[in-house]
């Protein structure tokens, strides 16, 4: 009985997809993640530069209330703005590093008017001797953020827009 045995064997063979069917798929998708990466891509840098501004508010901070709450004047945070790095550190001899932090690779330190690219940190938990700005830039998309402590309440915030006393010195 031929008729039967060849129902079944279309039934069986047609639950699947065929070769092509599966290769237009693929090619369909990766033409639309190719139109799609470099939104993303940006979308990425971004998320990596608020990111970044958002833990240099929180590791400042932070230093902030262990000098307050140990009324010592010894913290301070160096940058290095050579290779994207910032070291949390306590002043002694030798000095201690408490945390080395690596900014993400599209994530630069632009800028700071520190002396020395230095922020000291006095045993009120301010800067010393003046606030200050550290401006990050994003190297994908070119934006900035900008983390500003202020002078005499030692208030740490971000922003996309430089502060209103903004001064640039070499």
């Amino acid at each position: 009985m031929p008729g039967p045995d060849n129902r079944r064997r279309t039934r069986l063979c047609s639950n699947g997809y065929t070769l092509l069917e599966t290769t237009i798929t693929l090619l369909i998708a990766g033409i639309l993640l190719v139109g799609v990466a470099p939104g993303l891509q940006r979308f990425m840098a971004g998320a990596n530069l608020q990111m970044a501004a958002d833990r240099l508010v929180q590791d400042i901070r932070e230093l902030q209330q262990r000098a307050l709450s140990e009324q010592c004047d010894k913290y301070f945070i160096l940058f290095n703005r050579s290779n994207g790095t910032y070291y949390i550190r306590k002043t002694a001899s030798p000095d201690v590093t408490i945390a080395v932090v690596h900014l993400p690779d599209t994530v630069a330190i632009e800028y700071t008017n520190f002396d020395g690219n230095k922020l000291l940190i006095s045993a009120k938990g301010l800067p010393w001797p003046r606030g200050g700005t550290v401006t990050l830039r994003d190297k994908v998309t070119s934006r900035f953020k900008y983390v500003i402590i202020a002078s005499i309440t030692g208030r740490v915030r971000s922003s996309d827009q430089p502060p209103e006393s903004w001064e640039i010195s070499p």
